[in-house]
């Protein structure tokens, strides 16, 4: 050791690190569940990109669907007797 280590203390690694004071985890500790996720993120980024291509596209169906509709009827008024 190079330092003094406080009485009491767990000290781990290469640098040595203080883990453990007066039996108590130090709270410094690295939570791994709560790092994030550049994956994660990118697919729901992705999702969120699909999802609004989808209503886009629906929009320009219905838009199609209404115009269609309304030539058929045009049409169909055209040859009326």
């Amino acid at each position: 050791m190079l330092r003094e280590v406080p009485n009491n203390s767990t000290v781990v690694g290469n640098p040595g690190r203080v883990v453990k004071r007066n039996g108590e985890r130090v709270s410094d500790r690295l939570d791994h569940t709560k790092m994030p996720d550049p994956l994660v993120d990118s697919l729901r980024f992705l999702q969120k990109e699909i999802e609004e291509i989808r209503e886009k596209l629906g929009e320009e169906d219905k838009q199609k669907t209404a115009q269609r509709l309304v030539e058929t009827q045009q049409y169909i008024g055209d040859y009326e007797i």
